[in-house]
């Protein structure tokens, strides 16, 4: 199944408010990644894994990877013992 760019940025904001309030609230440190999970339609899940880079200047959300897979989970990249967070979203 393809990917639009259109897709990845839709899951993208449909979560950043929740993502910054999580980073605001101590929750998620700085280029820790995370997980959005977004549904769209019958398709298989929308799976990004990405992570804020809050600096003095320009920030950034960087992608790390897309995919397309109803079954995706990690759990091998939380930071100081915390659990991934995931972010669950319809687009």
């Amino acid at each position: 199944m393809a990917i639009s760019k259109q897709s990845i940025v839709k899951a993208v904001d449909t979560a950043i408010g929740d993502i910054m309030n999580d980073f605001v609230n101590g929750e998620l440190a700085n280029d820790e990644p995370f997980h959005i999970r977004a549904k769209q339609g019958k398709q298989p899940a929308l799976n990004i894994v990405a992570a804020l880079s809050m600096q003095p200047g320009p920030d950034a959300l960087k992608i790390i990877t897309v995919m397309r897979k109803e079954d995706f989970k990690t759990d091998s990249f939380g930071k100081g013992g915390r659990p991934q967070r995931q972010y669950d979203v319809k687009i």
